[in-house]
């Protein structure tokens, strides 16, 4: 794990990522480790990374509803294949955020939520 930090420091991704793949088989449930994998891959080139980035974050989320940074990525993750599942990751978060932790939602998640909409062409929302 701290290896994979290490690359990560390094900004050295092909190495981190295969570090935290390593703890992951030998931890399949490890949270810490689904969500920096998933940031990793979240902005990779590669369609299959990102698909596994989806899974991991879906996890994280599942398992901790409360981690309003994991419902974040998620929600941006999604912004590419599924709008709606995306706002509905947004709203999680937006709620998360106003309800439990009683701060105020940052405009760029606002804005994003926005051009989603914007996108569906939901003009009132």
């Amino acid at each position: 794990f701290g290896l994979g930090q290490m690359y990560i420091y390094r900004q050295d991704t092909e190495n981190a990522a295969a570090c935290f793949e390593k703890v992951l088989k030998a931890q399949p449930g490890n949270y810490e480790t689904m969500k920096i994998l998933s940031s990793l891959y979240a902005n990779s080139d590669n369609e299959d990374k990102r698909k596994v980035a989806v899974s991991h974050l879906k996890k994280v989320t599942e398992q901790f509803p409360e981690d309003v940074e994991a419902w974040i990525e998620y929600a941006q993750i999604l912004e590419q294949t599924d709008i709606n599942e995306s706002l509905k990751s947004y709203s999680t978060a937006t709620s998360i955020l106003r309800d439990k932790i009683g701060a105020d939602v940052p405009p760029e998640i606002l804005n994003n939520v926005g051009s989603l909409y914007y996108r569906l062409n939901k003009y009132e929302e």
